[in-house]
């Protein structure tokens, strides 16, 4: 990302020619925050533009940095007759960068159902949280988008409903179509098409047409899955089916 613009400016240009440019030294340092900019990555562009990675403090909150830069250059001058000297002269430039550290969570519904033509028979209630809470562009830059997956992973983006920053995004019944074969996944995503682009994890929900369908589902995750094939470090990394016959075994 550019940080730091035209760090080599011409203070003076002679009436014919063109002005002389020298190669600066930036440096990044740490204002606030606790995060830490790489001092061996730092690109000079065609532009003049220099640029760095920058790795964010561990918790949630504004990173301020600053950009230095100098250069010594050749600066051009001229006289009353139009004769042009150069002569060099130290220049400089200071920029701060203000970056902040997001953390968006979002709570989903744990079970929607649909009547027999696929729309919810309640209201659908999101909430989501972006910390800091005092992010200063919290209002009307947040989304909810919506996709969903088939039965061979594929995703397809449904389209998105603009939220507030009231935390709670109520999609009323009725108004969205669901397939039952499918499932659906929501993402807030905090100033969407910008550079500061922000977003949530995925979190993924089934459809069901009634709560039969919804048990047998369940029961599916917790019998076939979570204790025959998911592995559980507090286990030693097995599911807890293979714990069990090992325990019963002595084989432990």
């Amino acid at each position: 990302m550019p940080l730091l613009n035209n760090i080599t400016p011409v203070v003076e240009i002679p009436p014919t020619g063109s002005p002389l440019r020298g190669d600066a030294q930036v440096e990044f340092s740490v204002a606030e925050g606790g995060g830490k900019p790489d001092p061996g990555i730092q690109t000079k562009e065609t532009d003049g533009y220099y640029s760095t990675n920058i790795t964010l403090g561990t918790t949630e909150g504004r990173n301020r940095f600053n950009a230095i830069g100098t250069v010594t250059a050749a600066v051009p001058s001229w006289d009353a007759a139009g004769n042009i000297t150069r002569t060099e002269k130290q220049l400089g430039a200071y920029f701060p960068i203000e970056l902040w550290g997001l953390k968006i969570n979002i709570k989903t519904p744990q079970i929607v159902f649909v009547n027999r033509d696929g729309y919810p028979i309640a209201d659908t209630l999101f909430e989501y949280s972006i910390l800091p809470n005092y992010y200063p562009q919290l209002s009307e830059q947040v989304v909810l988008e919506f996709y969903e997956r088939d039965s061979s992973g594929k995703e397809s983006y449904m389209g998105f409903v603009q939220s507030d920053n009231s935390g709670r995004l109520i999609l009323s019944a009725g108004t969205a179509k669901f397939d039952t074969s499918k499932s659906y996944i929501a993402q807030v995503v905090l100033n969407r098409g910008t550079t500061a682009e922000v977003r949530s994890e995925k979190i993924r929900r089934k459809i069901y047409r009634n709560r039969d369908e919804a048990r047998s589902d369940i029961f599916d995750y917790i019998e076939v899955f979570y204790n025959r094939v998911r592995r559980h470090s507090y286990l030693g990394q097995m599911s807890p089916y293979e714990y069990e016959i090992k325990a019963t075994c002595g084989s432990l």
